[in-house]
């Protein structure tokens, strides 16, 4: 069974505290389930991911146990991630899932924000005013990432660590 898709929608901050866990992942051989946390710009707020969230895939060998897509758009605030998320395929066949972070103000990791999805998981980060800064010491695991920052006039710095083999995509 595929796992549940999970909506979070708010009109200003959201914050996801440390006392619980997002989980959609899929059962035996089955996909992990979507999960789109989002704040709809009417009202300005920070979203702050600091709850575990995983998407795995399923742990039986099959080519359907993927790991999901996990998006958080921020319309109007930044996205601070400081627990992990984990996207990971849940067996060899599988494929891992992708992460999708976009803000109009900075994105950035605490102590504890993992971003997991080796070896194929994709991440794509974009502040359209601001930076991205993914530095966690121990690095991310990611396969793919795609940074980008949109400032006009001012900085928007790009700052990303990542733990093994990486390609760059734009």
């Amino acid at each position: 069974t595929a796992g549940g898709t999970v909506v979070l929608e708010a009109d200003g901050g959201i914050t996801l505290a440390s006392n619980g866990t997002i989980t959609t992942t899929g059962n035996q051989a089955a996909a992990a389930g979507e999960i789109f946390v989002h704040n709809i710009a009417t009202a300005g707020g920070d979203i702050t991911l600091g709850t575990v969230i995983t998407a795995k895939g399923g742990a039986t060998n099959a080519a359907a146990s993927d790991g999901a897509v996990v998006t958080v758009l921020n319309e109007n605030g930044a996205i601070a991630v400081n627990s992990t998320i984990d996207v990971s395929k849940g067996a060899a066949l599988g494929a891992d899932g992708a992460i999708q972070l976009k803000a109009t103000g900075d994105i950035t990791d605490g102590a504890s924000g993992l971003l997991k999805g080796n070896a194929e998981g994709q991440l794509l980060a974009h502040s359209s005013a601001g930076s991205v800064v993914l530095n966690l010491t121990a690095g991310h695991q990611m396969g793919t990432v795609s940074l980008e920052t949109g400032t006009t006039g001012a900085a928007g710095t790009i700052t990303y660590y990542d733990s093994d083999g990486l390609t760059l995509a734009t």
